[in-house]
């Protein structure tokens, strides 16, 4: 296996496009203009040139200190490419660019029940803050 990580630019559009599509998100319309940021971030992982999973998050300023915190959005591994090291690959090359970027932390909401997600993440060196955090979002604005 033959597994190369680059950031993706919006000259990847249809990468990007295949992988939400493989992971079931239909009608994808790219949005350019989150490649007009260097504070926002997706990560895409190929194997053997094919598009097997990415990441993506945001560069944040943080109030409390004056650092930015990386906030890692979403990371996805099309079914096939699973439990081969592609997702703690993708996390550990954010930690890089959050380190070079002078981040004082990368944070990453997900469910308790998730297992795959709680792994990877502790296995990267991700530590569980609170046992009784609960992710909000408010839709539609």
């Amino acid at each position: 296996m033959n597994l190369t990580i680059k950031r993706a630019t919006v000259g990847d559009a249809d990468s990007i496009k295949f992988l939400f599509e493989k992971i079931g998100t239909d009608n994808i319309v790219i949005n350019h203009l989150f490649f007009d940021s260097e504070k926002n971030v997706l990560l895409i992982a190929e194997v053997d040139s094919k598009p097997a999973g990415f990441l993506y998050g945001y560069i944040l300023n943080d109030i409390r200190v004056n650092r930015d915190m990386m906030f890692l959005f979403s990371i996805d591994v099309i079914e096939e490419y699973r439990q081969q090291g592609i997702a703690t690959k993708l996390i550990e090359m954010l930690k890089e660019i959050a380190k070079e970027n002078d981040c004082v932390e990368v944070f990453v909401p997900t469910n308790k029940s998730n297992i795959a997600a709680t792994k990877t993440y502790e296995k990267t060196g991700g530590v569980r803050m609170h046992e009784d955090d609960v992710f909000y979002l408010y839709r539609p604005l």
